[in-house]
């Protein structure tokens, strides 16, 4: 099997798996896309085998690793914004440039680039997030109740299918 058609595979089940059982909120305790956690998995999945030595194409492994550093400054943009940061500018050009360095600097082996990307990155972020979050936000978690799973069941399955793809159109907002 191609490194592509395991990754197009992998992507697929765990998106669906993960939105059939909203297993991201349960372990995150926060809402988690679930295309993006679905990519994530697959890629980090796929780097195991890499470096362990299997025949994993690295063109494949970059896309969605790439793709994850975008994702991710693309969410937290919008975190940025709401709490009024007009120099986003400057953390997103900073989360690009040293997440894929960091990518780069993995999928070649260079380990001590690596590790002094990753550590930039901690330091910028542990001096940032604070700043972010503030002291009185709180994190909302989607609870589903046993009522909603009932009526998911039987006489409520096209209602649930409609708020199924209702959600899934949303799933990274």
């Amino acid at each position: 099997m191609t490194t592509l058609f395991i990754a197009v595979a992998s992507i697929t089940f765990l998106y669906f798996f993960l939105a059939l059982t909203r297993l991201t909120w349960r372990i995150f305790h926060i809402h988690v896309c679930v295309i993006c956690a679905s990519v994530a998995t697959t890629w980090l999945a796929l780097l195991i085998l890499y470096l362990l030595g299997y025949p994993i194409d690295p063109t494949v492994l970059a896309i969605l690793m790439g793709g994850s550093v975008v994702g991710s400054m693309y969410k937290l943009q919008d975190l940025f914004l709401k709490k009024g940061w007009q120099k986003f500018w400057i953390i997103r050009w900073s989360l690009i440039v040293l997440g894929f360095t960091f990518v780069w600097s993995v999928l070649n082996e260079r380990w001590l680039m690596a590790a002094v990307t990753a550590g930039v990155g901690i330091v910028i972020w542990l001096a940032v997030w604070p700043l972010v979050i503030g002291k009185r936000q709180r994190i909302v978690i989607e609870k589903v109740s046993e009522t909603e799973i009932a009526k998911s069941s039987g006489a409520g399955w096209e209602k649930a299918k409609a708020e199924f793809e209702e959600k899934m159109k949303h799933c990274c907002d």
